[in-house]
């Protein structure tokens, strides 16, 4: 029997897979600068796809406060929508990165990446508006010099919006990520935009 007017906890644990298909959280792969075909995972949450990833009400409308952690190999970086705000050594060797938890908002807008840390990466961070928010592009360490344009664009456009609407963006990090066999031309994941990286 519920008491009307008190708040429960309620604690699910679970396990789900890795899926092989472009939805959820995903195995995805890329050829490195050698030639070798190499795994990373990724996540297509929308529209409904979180469902198969953590329990959870799948709808637009239901909104929720996310505090992600990671359990990762050492030679992989996982992202996410909020900043790593710490890390610690596992017993076995593996790390675990916990993220900064988010701003109330639909499942659909989360997004996770855990790719290997030596072929993947960020161009250096620019900062914008009065609460310096972080603007950053990411994507494989063999292209990154041709994101230097989108990384421009990114900058120019969230300091256009933020004088225009006279609004500062409200996340502490804006980050957009070029993600090969992306299930979508892009992503508006709140924190962390994926997009399609295309001709490489």
């Amino acid at each position: 029997m519920f008491i009307a007017r008190t708040t429960y906890t309620l604690r699910i644990f679970y396990a789900g897979d890795i899926n092989r298909e472009l939805y959820g959280f995903y195995m995805n792969h890329y050829i490195d600068s050698s030639g070798n075909k190499n795994m990373f995972m990724t996540s297509g949450m929308e529209p409904t796809s979180a469902r198969s990833v953590l329990p959870c009400i799948d709808e637009p409308a239901r909104k929720a406060i996310f505090k992600m952690s990671v359990v990762h190999d050492p030679l992989y970086t996982p992202w996410s929508n909020g900043e790593i705000e710490r890390r610690e050594i596992l017993s076995d060797g593996r790390i675990i990165s916990y993220f900064t938890p988010t701003l109330q908002m639909s499942t659909f807008l989360l997004a996770l990446i855990v790719a290997p840390t030596a072929d993947f990466a960020c161009l250096p961070d620019r900062v914008v508006g009065s609460k310096n928010t972080k603007s950053r592009v990411c994507g494989r360490t063999n292209i990154l010099s041709q994101l230097t344009y989108a990384d421009e664009v990114a900058y120019k456009t969230l300091e256009f919006f933020n004088t225009y609407f006279n609004i500062d963006y409200p996340l502490p990090k804006i980050e957009h990520f070029d993600v090969i066999n992306f299930p979508g031309e892009a992503m508006e994941n709140y924190g962390k935009n994926g997009r399609i990286e295309i001709g490489n």
